[in-house]
């Protein structure tokens, strides 16, 4: 049964897998009317309609206190990362997911047929307005983009008649994005396209499951960068291309073609899994791009400035072993060189914005890491385990050692994690499992990070720093992190006054343990070496 203009009707997110619709909670409820339909240019058969959002709901869920025993958890003191406005889902950055677009009928549930809106002439000019693909293709994968992206700045992409939908279908050698799979054909068998495998320099070859990570230069491979970016630009709500690629270098991860993921359909699996360990095979390589991570280049202290996990190969521990990449070459740039220009030596640090979906990962990510170096000093033979475990439990103020914040970024370096110090506090200040108690009750919280300070602040900052600037810990089972640490004229949304506030952490051995033995995980014996012995990533590039 085809939509007619002025049809009511939800749209179903619910198979979108990582939406951002299913971030952080249940599905959206997404509730609009149909503007009008196109033909498809690749299919004039398929025909999809406009949607426009006329409100978005969220399904409210019972949620724990928040406030026990005088803890104030920090959630309560900012603004979500992803809440629900409107006509869109707005991040706390600002950004807007927006559902407005072209959908084929399937995604569209009809609400009352008989009742129909009629259609506001700014809706109209909208729909005129979107030269935005309907979806993008990639291999035999097609997944919706999340944002906009100017595909249309490269010089040889044509643009479809305005009364087409269109796909960007991506070249699996090159990552070239094409609006036709007809345009895409003649670029693969017509000899443009020389690419075997990502350009630039192999860095790590995991011998057991085929996972590669490929260093490409953004000043020697343009074309390259730049497809990477705008593909990035679509599944990434901060991700800005203001300036040129020569300025980024891109670790592009790779995994070998008989290991993509079975997509149900016509084809069954074992049929499926046949064709792709030999689709291409005279011209390609096979190593299909499963994600990157970009980093500005010449920037100490830095590690990453972009990640991109292709929401097709999502869920599978590729953005973890992507951090922990970007980590051990930084760990390489600062022990190799470590030079103040372009190097540095106190861990690398993620540019912001973080985007809901990277603010995720990253607090999961150096939750984990934090808790292995910090069990990793527990350890040692200075801290009682078996006295520190039952105080925990029993007596919170009875813990086994104190430490300044300093010294606890200190002992995460020694363990090998080259978390940087503002990253760090960033994790402290935000993670779910960080709260923080009032020190001085009659002062109120505040909501933001206070532009500059009193003076009255600054003396009284002083007076406490002693007292209150310190991490306590335990090593049993669970792990309580005390802090107060001063990072006043940070960037964070939520800076507790050092004078006010002590924070705790509570980091759980089951984090560690549960990542032991993954296929596919990072290991150092998969670094690729020259004849020489020596690792391809050397200073040579630190510097150029």
């Amino acid at each position: 049964m085809t939509m007619c203009e002025g049809q009511k009707c939800r749209l179903d997110v619910s198979t979108w897998d990582s939406s951002p619709a299913r971030q952080s909670g249940p599905c959206a409820n997404v509730f609009g009317v149909v503007v009008g339909e196109r033909r498809h240019m690749d299919d004039p058969g398929r025909v999809l309609y406009y949607f426009h959002t006329l409100r978005v709901e969220r399904p409210v869920s019972s949620v724990a206190t928040e406030r026990s025993g005088g803890l104030v958890h920090p959630r309560r003191e900012r603004r979500e990362e992803l809440s629900v406005g409107t006509h869109a889902l707005n991040s706390a950055g600002g950004f807007k997911y927006t559902f407005d677009g072209w959908y084929d009928e399937i995604f569209l549930y009809k609400i009352d047929e008989k009742a129909l809106v009629p259609v506001q002439r700014e809706w109209r000019t909208a729909m005129e307005q979107d030269t935005s693909p309907c979806e993008v293709l990639y291999l035999c994968y097609a997944t919706r983009p999340w944002f906009q992206s100017p595909f249309a700045s490269l010089q040889y992409m044509q643009m479809p008649e305005r009364q087409l939908c269109y796909s960007v279908s991506v070249c699996h050698r090159c990552m070239s994005p094409f609006v036709s799979q007809r345009h895409l054909h003649e670029h693969l068998v017509g000899g443009y396209c020389r690419f075997r495998r990502p350009p630039g320099i192999l860095l790590y070859d995991d011998k057991d499951c085929g996972r590669r990570v490929y260093y490409v230069d953004g000043a020697k491979h343009l074309h390259y960068g730049r497809c990477l970016s705008l593909l990035g630009k679509a599944f990434i709500e901060s991700k800005q291309l203001g300036s040129d690629v020569d300025i980024y270098e891109f670790f592009v991860v790779t995994a070998p073609r008989a290991s993509l993921p079975y997509v149900l359909g016509e084809m069954e699996e074992t049929t499926f899994r046949r064709e792709a360990a030999s689709f291409d095979a005279a011209h390609w390589d096979g190593d299909v791009v499963v994600g990157y991570f970009s980093r500005i280049k010449h920037r100490p202290d830095h590690c990453l400035s972009c990640i991109l996990t292709l929401p097709m190969f999502q869920q599978k521990g590729v953005a973890v072993f992507m951090l922990d990449v970007a980590y051990a070459l930084t760990e390489m740039r600062q022990r190799l060189c470590g030079c103040e220009a372009a190097c540095g030596r106190r861990g690398g640090a993620i540019s912001r914005p973080f985007s809901p979906h990277g603010q995720a990962l990253l607090l999961s990510y150096w939750r984990r890491r934090v808790t292995e170096a910090l069990m990793q000093s527990a350890a040692s033979p200075s801290i009682d385990t078996e006295a520190t475990a039952t105080s925990a439990a029993e007596d919170d103020d009875n813990v086994a050692s104190t430490v300044p914040f300093s010294v606890v970024h200190e002992k995460v370096l020694l363990g090998g994690h080259y978390i940087h110090e503002d990253d760090l506090r960033f994790f402290l200040f935000h993670d779910e499992r960080c709260f923080y108690a009032r020190k001085t009750p009659a002062i109120a919280v505040p909501a933001t990070c206070p532009k500059r300070r009193t003076a009255a602040n600054e003396s009284t900052d002083n007076n406490n720093n002693n007292i209150n600037n310190n991490v306590s810990s335990s090593s049993g089972s669970n792990h309580y992190y005390n802090s107060g640490i001063d990072i006043a004229g940070g960037s964070l949304g939520f800076v507790p006054p050092p004078a006010e506030f002590i924070g705790s952490v509570l980091l759980f051995k089951r984090d560690v343990l549960q990542r032991e033995h993954q296929p596919g995980s990072f290991n150092q014996q998969f670094w690729c070496r020259g004849s020489d012995g020596c690792h391809p990533y050397s200073i040579a590039l630190f510097h150029y």
